[in-house]
């Protein structure tokens, strides 16, 4: 809602049409959008940031078949926590360099 014109705006919605919507991660340097999420059987995200998805599709490779999720960062998103689980694993709390890829 613009709170100067009270007008609401539809910003986002499940491309699926499935769920509601899940989940908004802004960049708190810029305030862009850096991906949105929803969840059904998994959790889908739909990366606004190429950086993002080119971290995420990484970690993807690191880690097939499971759940990954960004938990925190360094002010520039540079180094990460990254939390990754599974059906059929126990829940890991991973350290994910950016710029090295380790």
């Amino acid at each position: 809602m613009n709170p100067s014109t009270l007008v609401l705006e539809l910003v986002e919605s499940d491309p699926d049409g499935r769920v509601d919507f899940g989940g908004l991660q802004l960049d708190r340097n810029t305030r862009q959008i850096i991906s949105t999420s929803y969840t059904d059987d998994r959790t889908r995200y739909y990366w606004r940031n190429p950086d993002w998805a080119a971290n995420y599709q990484f970690l993807q490779e690191q880690f097939p078949g499971r759940e990954i999720a960004f938990q925190s960062s360094t002010l520039d998103y540079q180094k990460f926590l990254v939390a990754v689980s599974g059906d059929r694993y126990a829940a890991e709390a991973w350290y994910f360099d950016a710029k090295t890829k380790s």
